[in-house]
C-alpha cells in the first residue's frame, strides 16, 4: 500500500509541475494584413512586401513585385479577371478622392491588405 501512495503522490506532483512550467512556442507571434484603403497607403508599399487581394470571396496572397503592378491592375488567377484600381467617379460609383479601389469590368471590387 505505502508503494501505491508514493506513486500516486509521485504522479500527483509530476502533474502540478507539468502545470507550473511554463510553455514554449516555437516562431514568430501573429502577423496581421492590414486593409490598404488609400492610394497614399498603396503609393507607399515596397517590393517584397506581404499582400493579400480579395476577388470575390477568394483571397490571393503573394508579394508586390518590382514594377509594384498592384498600383495599377491586378489579375486574379484563380477567377480568371482582370481588375484594376478605380478612378474617381468611375462607372456611376462614389468613392472618396484618394481612395484605393480594385475593380473589375463587371462592378465587382477587391480589396488589398498588406502584412503588418
Amino acid at each position: 500500500m505505502k508503494t501505491l501512495n508514493k506513486i500516486g503522490g509521485i504522479i500527483a506532483i509530476a502533474i502540478i509541475l507539468s502545470g507550473a512550467i511554463p510553455q514554449a512556442h516555437a516562431g514568430p507571434g501573429p502577423r496581421v494584413y492590414t486593409p490598404v484603403v488609400t492610394m497614399e497607403e498603396a503609393n507607399a508599399l515596397k517590393e517584397g512586401d506581404q499582400i493579400a487581394v480579395e476577388t470575390c470571396g477568394v483571397i490571393t496572397l503573394m508579394e508586390v513585385d518590382k514594377s509594384r503592378s498592384i498600383l495599377h491592375r491586378f489579375y486574379c488567377p484563380q477567377i480568371h479577371r482582370e481588375f484594376h484600381v478605380m478612378s474617381v467617379g468611375e462607372a456611376g460609383k462614389t468613392h472618396a478622392e484618394g481612395s484605393y479601389v480594385l475593380v473589375d469590368d463587371d462592378g465587382e471590387e477587391g480589396h488589398l491588405a498588406v502584412l503588418k
